[in-house]
């Protein structure tokens, strides 16, 4: 499998540090260039190239300028151009899409909605999985150890031994007792209960989004959301107060970000969110705490002497209610 490699065209400290941190931690490859022209002597010079990614416009970069450059001689489908856009550049998102851009990424973005956009994966090729960690110890005698390990409580929705905490510190200080992490899970950070996750609004937690259109309107050349033009059954342009607008002969619609329809908050695109099954928390799945998973190897010697004490303790209780 070829590593994709990026032609990114931008001088903007921010959007950039964010694009070469998803670079490096994907195992990608890319050429950086601050300027329109040596984006031009690049592409002719250092390709091919599986995608390019420019900003839309700035001092020193012209978007539009490089798109309609790379179009005279390569179509969407040869090489993908993704262009950066901000909230002062939506009057050029449709003009952006009309010259051949593949897509648009509104600035700020996170890591993981520009490798969404880009296509750009983990590093697939070098994907493993890892060798499972042994509950006994290669080394120790099966039929001589038990292996404790924690279990979903379903009353409370996290992770127990069945055992008070005391037990579970005595076995931290047990020298023949031997603790090995058997694995790792992300678990609610404010009361270490497991949760299910689902994208959903980045603002509220919702799950309730649905994707907001944008509309061109050709007359006065204002550009907005849908929800912003509709008036009733019927839309109406907020900036030149034209009625019943008519698709394709008043306007036109591109896809464009996504609406909570709890909280309405826009945003490029829905966020993991974390819902916690034991306190219903919710959170961004960014916060979630990872909770180590400890297997305990006791020797049956302690874990025979541990019974026998239950039992004396069982009929000590049964001896004292009967007197």
């Amino acid at each position: 499998m070829n590593t994709p490699s990026l032609l990114i065209v931008d001088d903007h400290p921010d959007s950039l540090f964010v694009i070469r941190k998803t670079i490096k931690e994907t195992g990608a490859t890319a050429v950086y260039c601050s300027e329109t022209e040596t984006a031009k002597n690049t592409l002719r010079s250092r390709g091919p190239f599986s995608a390019v990614v420019v900003r839309m416009l700035s001092q020193s970069v012209d978007g539009l300028d490089l798109l309609k450059s790379i179009r005279a001689s390569a179509s969407p489908a040869e090489l993908p151009v993704l262009l950066i856009i901000s909230d002062s550049d939506l009057e050029f998102a449709v003009t952006a899409i009309d010259s051949g851009a593949n897509d648009l990424l509104m600035s700020p973005f996170s890591s993981q909605e520009f490798c969404v956009r880009t296509g750009i994966r983990g590093q697939s090729a070098r994907r493993r999985i890892d060798t499972t960690h042994p509950v006994v110890p290669d080394s120790a005698d099966v039929s001589r150890v038990h292996c404790e390990m924690p279990k979903v409580d379903p009353e409370t929705f996290r992770f127990s031994y069945g055992v008070p905490n005391d037990v579970v510190s005595s076995w931290n200080r047990d020298e023949l007792v031997t603790a090995t992490q058997l694995d790792t899970v992300l678990v609610c950070p404010e009361c270490s209960g497991i949760p299910t996750f689902r994208h959903g609004c980045e603002a509220c937690g919702s799950a309730m989004t649905e994707p907001e259109a944008i509309i061109h309107h050709y007359a006065c050349a204002h550009i907005g959301a849908e929800s912003t033009f509709r008036k009733g059954s019927s839309l109406s342009c907020p900036k030149c107060l034209q009625n019943d607008l008519v698709a394709g002969s008043d306007f036109e619609c591109v896809c464009g970000a996504h609406r909570c329809q709890d909280c309405n908050h826009v945003a490029n695109d829905p966020v993991l969110i974390g819902h916690c099954l034991s306190c219903q928390c919710r959170f961004a799945a960014s916060e979630a705490i990872s909770l180590p998973i400890i297997g305990y190897h006791i020797p049956a010697s302690k874990r025979q002497l541990r019974r026998n004490r239950r039992k004396t303790s069982v009929r000590a209780g049964a001896d004292s209610a009967d007197s």
